[in-house]
């Protein structure tokens, strides 16, 4: 499995590099890093296969927020232990499973198995006795619990981030990790401290930088803190906020583990059981197969425009009678010849990489048991991997339309007839339309 990662990682960072040396695309840069980023979630997603068909339910917040308070009550038992510093890093991805498990996805991209103890101690007590976060050497840690009760669910806990105004490495280390969390989730739950009063600029300047396309539902923490007629203002002042702000969301539900009859996680896990309704499709093959396509399209595009170039260059050189000018023809002629040579070769060395690169995906996914088949153009039209073949033919189904035959509308254009241009397109008639350039151009 390492070794086919190693050639797959190869494949993106120096091979790529070498086809697009010549011609590249002008945001190639963009396609690489999100690239890059998938390619990375595909390596964590290796080690940890059950994570890949889960929808991923991301929680987030400010420093002490009350995740994993609200986490805590939502699973029915303690697991998460209450933040404590903030610059514990480490985002903790919790699915149902067999038996309870508690893995981590380390910076040298293994995974390690470890006991209740050793997560609570890596993650938190190991910053207070060696005074450095263990997230720069633990990039995720996986819980599995048997008593979970959503089957297509990962929840997503993610580290709280420090006050805006605190400019440290930490602080920084702590947005930036919650941030790429945050963004491969398919569904947020955002947490505001009840004691705020209202959702904290730094909050909204957070959740800004997010794909705005993920529902977002807000949840108001500690709701015990503030008397229940507050709550009700502060929930209104929220919602006005976020629709001012230009925020989607779903809903702003109040919160306390300690008032549990007042403001109990019912309504949230009703919530959860929504989201919970089908499995996430593994789309992987597709995500990658976007940088491949949209290279290879650019390079398409390329070798058209320097093939109408060259048409021009032909056609002038028919009508050129100086020498000198039919000179340069000629050797501007050779140099889009050669440019479109040497398209026509990066376009089939990048051919070869993509064949490589998704025989190696497949070899991963027979590994790890997800059907991973290189997607073909038309999958990519549907920015969600949707079938739109299969919606159309559901569609005429339901609306009862027969597909018409298209042999009515070839045959005419196969039928013999007058061509008004044949004169012209066989060039024919070449010295009368040079005489018309000649004269069109005096």
């Amino acid at each position: 499995m390492a070794a086919i990662l190693s050639r797959m990682e190869n494949t993106i960072n120096e091979e790529m590099h070498k086809v697009s040396r010549y011609h590249s695309p002008p945001d190639l840069v963009h396609y690489f890093f999100e690239f890059k980023k998938e390619f990375e979630r595909f390596r964590e997603f290796s080690e940890f296969p059950e994570l890949a068909r889960k929808v991923i339910v991301g929680f987030g917040g400010g420093f002490s927020a009350g995740k994993s308070s609200l986490l805590n009550a939502i699973l029915g038992r303690k697991i998460l232990p209450a933040e404590v510093d903030p610059t514990t890093t480490v985002p903790a991805f919790i699915i149902k499973g067999s038996e309870d498990a508690i893995s981590a996805f380390n910076l040298f991209g293994k995974k390690i198995s470890l006991s209740a103890d050793e997560f609570v101690a890596l993650t938190h007590d190991y910053e207070k006795e060696h005074g450095t976060p263990m997230g720069h050497i633990l990039k995720s840690a996986h819980l599995a619990l048997p008593e979970f009760r959503w089957e297509n669910l990962a929840l997503l806990d993610t580290p709280g981030y420090s006050n805006a105004d605190d400019n440290s490495e930490t602080e920084s280390a702590d947005a930036r990790t919650a941030r790429t969390q945050l963004n491969t989730a398919q569904f947020l739950v955002w947490l505001i401290r009840a004691e705020a009063g209202t959702i904290p600029e730094k909050d909204l300047k957070f959740l800004s930088s997010l794909r705005p396309e993920i529902p977002k539902l807000f949840i108001l923490s500690q709701s015990d803190k503030r008397e229940e007629e507050d709550i009700r203002d502060i929930i209104s002042l929220i919602r006005s906020t976020l629709e001012n702000r230009g925020i989607a969301f779903l809903d702003v539900l109040p919160f306390s583990a300690r008032k549990k009859k007042l403001y109990p996680a019912e309504a949230i896990t009703a919530v959860l059981d929504q989201w919970n309704t089908k499995p996430r499709e593994v789309l992987f093959a597709r995500n990658f197969k976007v940088l491949f396509i949209h290279f290879i399209r650019y390079l398409d595009a390329c070798k058209l425009n320097a093939e109408r170039s060259l048409n021009r260059l032909n056609r002038v050189l028919g009508l050129a009678d100086d020498e000198d000018i039919r000179q340069d023809i000629e050797d501007l002629q050779q140099k889009t010849l050669l440019e479109i040579r040497q398209l026509d070769g990066e376009r089939e060395i990048l051919m070869g990489l993509s064949n490589t690169f998704f025989r190696e995906l497949k070899k991963v996914g027979d590994k790890v048991g997800i059907e991973m088949p290189e997607p073909s153009e038309m999958d990519l039209l549907a920015p969600d991997g949707t079938n739109i073949l299969e919606l159309l033919r559901a569609y005429m189904e339901k609306e009862k339309i027969r597909p018409k035959a298209m042999e009515k509308f070839l045959i005419p254009l196969m039928q013999a007839g007058e061509c008004g241009n044949y004169a012209f397109i066989t060039r024919q008639e070449g010295e009368k339309f040079k005489d018309f350039l000649l004269k069109a151009c005096a």
